[in-house]
């Protein structure tokens, strides 16, 4: 029990130091190091996706009946270029999506600290006008 405890605070430590500093990559004065974690995040799922489509494979059984006997039983391992490839779709949509929640995590926090730093530049320039 003493170890998960320790685990689940580490994890909560780690996910939010990259919370941390992709707030800080946002307000930074260059636009583009805020989508550093949201293009590092898709790019990932992406190889997630390759990967599962490379690896997968697709497992058949093949049983023979003799007057309801259960004579031979064979599992057959398909690889190669004869994939079913709706078994795979339904596996990749599902993993793409999943795998996508962190860059879209990545991109609201990208988003809302950019329009909450426009807005306070432009207060800025309202306040030095009205000076």
């Amino acid at each position: 029990m003493k170890n998960i405890m320790i685990s689940i605070i580490i994890a909560l430590i780690f996910f939010g130091g990259i919370l941390f500093l992709q707030v800080m990559l946002s307000k930074s004065k260059n636009k583009l190091l805020g989508l550093i974690l949201p293009i590092f995040s898709f790019l990932m799922s992406i190889i997630i996706i390759l990967n599962l489509a490379a690896y997968s494979e697709i497992k058949t059984s093949k049983v023979v009946l003799e007057n309801g006997i259960i004579v031979e039983e064979q599992i057959i391992n398909e690889n190669g270029d004869d994939k079913d490839f709706n078994i795979i779709l339904s596996t990749a949509i599902p993993t793409f999506l999943l795998g996508n929640i962190s860059t879209l995590l990545f991109l609201i926090i990208y988003f809302y600290c950019r329009t909450k730093k426009k807005k306070n530049e432009d207060l800025n320039k309202m306040r030095i006008a009205d000076l």
